[in-house]
């Protein structure tokens, strides 16, 4: 029977620094898992999924305050402005000029509906 397996990364840096407590225990249970390996979910929320320094602050923003009055909205260079929260798959696309210029009608119009 084929499963997802999600690996923590605490579980990689035990499984690669022999110096961990655990290591020997990590090791014997990696030979258990069948591939394939998955280091992230498919899917996460856009807030989430993107790691600039602007998207940390804004998470540790979001965890330190009330935040119940505010609707944040991501410019994903794949999906266009989308909410915060919208899971979306991992993916490789830069925002350039083109790009940009593409998504500019879409945005005007999602903006002109909040």
């Amino acid at each position: 029977m084929k499963r997802n397996i999600l690996l923590d990364t605490g579980v990689l840096v035990t499984f690669i620094n022999k110096r961990e407590k655990l290591h020997l225990w990590t090791n014997e249970q990696w030979k258990k898992i069948e591939p394939p390996l998955y280091s992230q979910p498919e899917f996460l929320p856009a807030i989430e999924r993107y790691n600039g320094v602007a998207f940390r602050v804004v998470r540790k923003f979001l965890q330190e305050q009330t935040t119940d009055y505010l609707d944040i909205f991501i410019l994903s260079a794949k999906f266009g402005l989308i909410p915060a929260y919208q899971l979306i798959p991992n993916y490789d696309q830069k925002m350039d000029r083109v790009r940009s210029q593409e998504l500019k009608p879409l945005v005007n119009v999602k903006f002109n509906e909040l």
